[in-house]
């Protein structure tokens, strides 16, 4: 392991694995434990993390005193390979306690398989019984045979359920053909075979859930073969840059932002500097995190000149007051806020000296257009209309009955204050008009998987406005 691993571990992994095992609580049923451990699974035993590496990480739950590590630990004894799994194993065995869910772990039976054929994809269906508890679980692989000859490229596993539905038909109503147990796990075997052999790469959703899949079917966590996982949005078309968060993703952002905010706080009192940035860095720099990821392509790390002007001229003015303090710190802070990221070694993109020229170059243009009621979102445009009226936007029966007052008067009075904001938001999209009761198919495809992150996005952009 290299020393900049080495540090990577203590600055940043251990800290946000400790805060994970925190945040998650005391897992409350077996289920929780291995959507979690399978969670973790997928960077711990991903081609890119070095065994030595994913071991520290194994080891650092180990230490934790968080509820819920004895309960992963356990996890990843069960449904982990090779090192994982025997790092997990000695960890539990250091531990004074024993998890309450031990022996329950990824404990399914196959029971039934059937197979369908939906146009150019088979769908493998299997059914597995959840060993003394009545419930059952069911399994699909999604096998495309036109283009790929048979590879699996999507799949699911079900919550477990008391009563499980049968298999399911196709959207064309051709119905599952049941086959043996043996050739449900031959054709599961060699889809994913076929699968890595053209270099693809399975669904997040399937690959998620394949350590499960794979002990049910094979009574072992890697007995299936090994294959590459669907990178997030942002990854797709090359190195996401650091500190990328995928824009569905609330509890890893969350959870990235609150440690970028401790430390930068704690390096601005180290410094003893005081003045404009003392007071509001993490202000300003929550604002450049929520709008990187909320907002444009969520690499938190990853700054251009381009990103700075729209971050500075489009959003800072819908949302900043306008006074003379505010507006001065705004430059000061953002700059701190991109040297704070390239002196830890995660500022990508254009050069520091690059973007520093930017911010200074725009700060009038800044200041012009923050005052603009023309560029002001919805919410800053109320709160100035308050302020013009002499309400202390503070007192809460005020706002209320200054909002009960608005509300009534003429829609021309009311377009008055909020009609440019209104129209920057822009018409709400049209709903969609693909049938959602569609049964079976081969998963959404690519454009389909962005399309619903770009609407997401869409959404947040229009609701914090």
């Amino acid at each position: 392991m290299t020393d900049h691993d080495r540090e990577l571990l203590r600055t940043e992994l251990f800290p946000q694995l400790d805060a994970l095992l925190w945040d998650a609580g005391e897992l409350e049923d077996a289920e929780d434990v291995e959507r979690m451990t399978c969670e973790l699974l997928l960077p711990f035993q991903g081609p890119e993390m070095p065994p030595e590496l994913a071991s520290e990480l194994v080891g650092a739950i180990g230490r934790s005193d968080a509820p819920a590590a004895t309960d992963l630990l356990t996890g990843l004894a069960a449904l982990g390979a090779g090192e994982v799994a025997r790092c997990a194993a000695d960890a539990c065995g250091r531990r004074s306690g024993r998890s309450r869910f031990e022996g329950r772990i990824g404990r399914m039976e196959l029971r039934a398989a059937a197979y369908l054929r939906d146009g150019a994809a088979e769908v493998l269906q299997l059914r597995f019984e959840r060993p003394g508890t009545g419930e059952s679980q069911l399994a699909a692989f999604f096998i495309e045979r036109e283009e790929t000859g048979g590879a699996a490229l999507g799949g699911t596993l079900t919550a477990p359920v008391a009563d499980a539905q049968p298999f399911i038909a196709s959207s064309g109503g051709a119905k599952p053909r049941p086959i043996g147990l043996d050739k449900a796990r031959s054709r599961a075997q060699a889809a994913l075979a076929r699968t890595s052999e053209l270099d693809l790469a399975v669904e997040r959703e399937l690959g998620v859930c394949l350590p499960m899949i794979a002990l049910g079917l094979t009574g072992s966590a890697d007995g299936l073969p090994q294959v590459d996982v669907e990178l997030l949005e942002g990854e797709e078309d090359g190195e996401p840059g650091p500190l990328y968060v995928d824009p569905l993703d609330e509890e890893s952002f969350a959870l990235i932002e609150r440690g970028l905010l401790s430390e930068l706080g704690e390096r601005i009192e180290a410094s003893a500097d005081g003045g404009l940035e003392a007071e509001y860095a993490q202000l300003f720099a929550g604002s450049l995190l929520h709008w990187k990821w909320g907002y444009a392509d969520g690499r938190l790390g990853t700054w251009t000149c381009d990103d700075v002007a729209e971050f500075l001229l489009d959003y800072m003015p819908r949302k900043m007051p306008t006074d003379e303090e505010t507006l001065s710190a705004v430059p000061v802070c953002v700059i701190g806020f991109l040297r704070f990221l390239d002196e830890r070694g995660t500022l990508a993109g254009d050069p520091l000296d690059e973007l520093v020229a930017t911010v200074d170059e725009l700060s009038e243009e800044l200041a012009e257009a923050a005052n603009d009621p023309g560029n002001w979102g919805l919410a800053k445009s109320i709160v100035a209309a308050m302020d013009s009226d002499g309400v202390d936007v503070t007192d809460q029966a005020a706002t209320e009955a200054w909002m009960a007052d608005f509300n009534s008067r003429p829609q021309a009075e009311r377009d008055r204050v909020v009609g440019p904001a209104l129209e920057r938001m822009g018409p709400l999209p049209a709903p969609d008009p693909t049938p959602q009761n569609r049964e079976v198919r081969s998963g959404p495809s690519k454009q389909e998987r962005r399309g619903k992150r770009k609407q997401a996005r869409t959404a947040r952009k229009r609701n914090r406005r």
